[in-house]
């Protein structure tokens, strides 16, 4: 199986405008895995759409907690199919988490993360931080300390103080990070249909995600950006695309290039996850960095090598998909390590 790490192109304060620049590392496929399929299957639906079955192969086996299964599960158009069941650690092995939030106004781009605004995606350095409330119109931006210093969540007390739905008000005017090192990793189940069903209609994301990168760390929903900036606080994500949740652990709301990818061999763009519906999450730029012109209102479309499947948003828009276009199993919610502490309303934590 070949596949390829492709790098962000280091980025000056502004849009992110190309994945143009890239590295290629080449691995040998896993070994198949007992009574899975190897190759893909594809299959008509009655919407006329053709379908690809999951390849389970395709995930960093040195990350599953256990081996794949399939089991008998129901989906949530009323389907009782085949899923499979992966629980896997989500630790990325293609790089490092972070870094998120500069310390001081004089700190480059190498100290900090990403922020993004409007569909654009900006370097989070110190002075970016010092520019916010020019940045925002807002003279209530106040991160910057006088002797330079950045407001920055550096206990575990106080970025969980600060990352709650109900922003605790000491935390206003902080730059949020939370550290991998603060929290224990523990594996995390997805149940994926083995087959995807195609919905003419699309539905909504629940708490539990969009998807999972082959790394296991999970895609999620778009960031709440209005409740973290009504706080004047800043959630930068790293590189990766990704930060932390008390909750949830590290996860990412923007594919970047920086995860394992299958490149394909007609020149379209390398896939970089699966969808919880199943369907396969594709990067946006192929490698003459064109974007696909036919996505649906989903962020899909369908081809006849891979079926339907879907293109990740540019980093800059805080989504990797806008919708489900298939059918997800009924009791996501009831697999360890996916639900949360509920928030201030009484109502599950959204992710950040």
């Amino acid at each position: 199986m070949n596949y390829t790490y492709r790098r962000l192109i280091p980025l000056t304060l502004g849009l992110l405008s190309s994945f143009a620049a890239s590295c290629t590392s080449t691995g040998e496929s896993a070994p198949p895995l007992a009574g899975l399929p190897t190759k893909p299957e594809i299959s008509a639906t009655t919407s006329k759409q053709s379908v690809v079955a999951v390849n389970p192969d395709f995930f960093i086996q040195a990350n599953l907690a256990k081996p794949i299964q399939q089991e008998d599960c129901t989906l949530s158009d009323g389907t009782k199919t085949s899923c499979y069941s992966i629980t896997i650690n989500p630790t990325p092995q293609e790089h490092k988490m972070g870094p998120w939030c500069p310390t001081h106004v004089k700190d480059g781009k190498d100290k900090g993360g990403l922020w993004f605004r409007d569909g654009k995606i900006y370097d989070v350095d110190g002075a970016f931080i010092a520019n916010l409330a020019d940045f925002y119109a807002d003279p209530d931006w106040k991160l910057v300390n006088p002797d330079g210093s950045i407001r920055v969540t550096k206990t575990q007390a106080a970025f969980e103080a600060a990352a709650r739905p109900d922003v605790d008000p000491n935390y206003n005017n902080y730059c949020v990070e939370g550290r991998p090192e603060w929290y224990t990793v523990q594996a995390k189940t997805y149940k994926i249909p083995v087959t995807p069903i195609y919905q003419k209609t699309p539905t909504r994301f629940d708490r539990n995600g969009v998807g999972v990168a082959f790394n296991g760390v999970n895609f999620d929903p778009p960031a709440p950006v209005d409740a973290i900036l009504n706080a004047h606080t800043l959630a930068p994500l790293d590189d990766n695309g990704g930060h932390m949740n008390p909750h949830a652990g590290y996860h990412y709301h923007a594919a970047t290039g920086r995860t394992k990818e299958i490149a394909q061999s007609d020149n379209h763009a390398p896939m970089i996850g699966y969808a919880l519906d199943g369907f396969g999450i594709y990067a946006l730029l192929d490698p003459d960095t064109k974007a696909p012109t036919d996505l649906d209102e989903s962020r899909g479309h369908s081809d006849a090598v891979r079926g339907y499947h879907y293109h990740a948003g540019t980093p800059g828009s805080n989504e990797i998909i806008r919708s489900f276009r298939g059918a997800v199993v009924n009791s996501m919610s009831d697999l360890p390590g996916q639900s949360g502490r509920p928030g201030a309303d009484g109502r599950p934590p959204r992710p950040r």
